[in-house]
């Protein structure tokens, strides 16, 4: 989206150059063509980025980087009240070296991975394990930044559910970014208390796991609260498309419309909603 930016901004220094060369080929042509072309210019490149999942405008992409759940940490204090660290995924690293200083990250993307050692050790926590188990007691980990798992269709990537068992973690926070999780200890629990989530599962890539948690009208409810109590601190396509298939397991229909509707209000690039929502009317 800079790159679009920097466009509109630098176009007209080329106009003298068109003008120039354009006029060796046809000569006379009036002013008002360079205007026109402008405008037309412009408009070419903001459709572009209409339709583009990065858009235009300036900051941060809410779809990249950690902004609402590196402010949850903040807000509640979770570093400050463990007094233990944050692991993170390398993907977050650049943003989190300017936005938890003076507190360290575990590891920049930045670094390349032939490096070795502690390149071999971060992807080898994905195993969970003694591997991870030995990294949280050197590094003293309470709370982790954790972004999604994806597949290609054929391989899983950055799928954590190994790293952080039930017994001794617990995800209170997820959004369309990063999923938080700490560690199981009396000093967080009234975090886990109030924002535990139970039944939802981010790390799950096939909605079907629902089926199986969801087995009587209580199931229902605590899974309805679980993600009520989400959207009261961001308003995430991702839960909104959870609450969606939920209202499916009810056969609430109108309701889950309205959700994936709200879906794409939020990412109008997420075709798994619209292809659905496109089935359904």
């Amino acid at each position: 989206k800079d790159l679009i930016l920097f466009l509109c901004v630098t176009a007209p220094l080329y106009f003298e150059e068109l003008k120039t060369k354009t006029q060796k080929i046809a000569k006379n042509i009036p002013p008002i063509f360079y205007k026109i072309s402008f405008a037309l210019l412009l408009l070419s490149i903001f459709i572009a980025a209409k339709n583009s999942s990065l858009g235009i405008g300036q900051g941060l992409s809410k779809f990249t980087y950690p902004v609402e759940a590196v402010n949850f940490i903040k807000r509640e204090n979770l570093l400050e009240i463990s007094g233990g660290r944050l692991y993170n995924t390398y993907n977050f690293g650049g943003y989190l070296t300017w936005e938890i200083y003076p507190e360290k990250i575990f590891i920049d993307g930045r670094v390349s991975p032939y490096l070795g050692g502690a390149f071999d050790n971060y992807w080898n926590n994905f195993e969970g394990g003694n591997v991870w188990e030995n990294t949280v007691k050197k590094y003293k980990i309470t709370v982790a930044l954790m972004t999604f798992p994806h597949t290609d269709g054929k391989t899983a990537y950055n799928n954590s559910a190994k790293m952080f068992p039930k017994k001794d973690w617990a995800l209170i926070y997820y959004d369309d970014v990063a999923m938080i999780y700490v560690k199981r200890m009396e000093k967080f629990q009234n975090q886990i208390d109030k924002y535990e989530y139970k039944i939802i599962d981010p790390q799950e890539m096939d909605f079907t796991y629902l089926q199986e948690k969801i087995r009587s009208q209580e199931d229902f409810n605590a899974a309805l609260t679980e993600i009520q109590k989400g959207m009261e601190l961001n308003q995430s396509y991702r839960l909104h498309f959870t609450l969606a298939y939920l209202y499916t397991l009810t056969n609430l229909k109108t309701e889950a419309v309205a959700e994936l509707q709200e879906t794409l209000k939020i990412n109008p690039h997420f075709k798994a909603a619209r292809d659905i929502l496109t089935s359904a009317i």
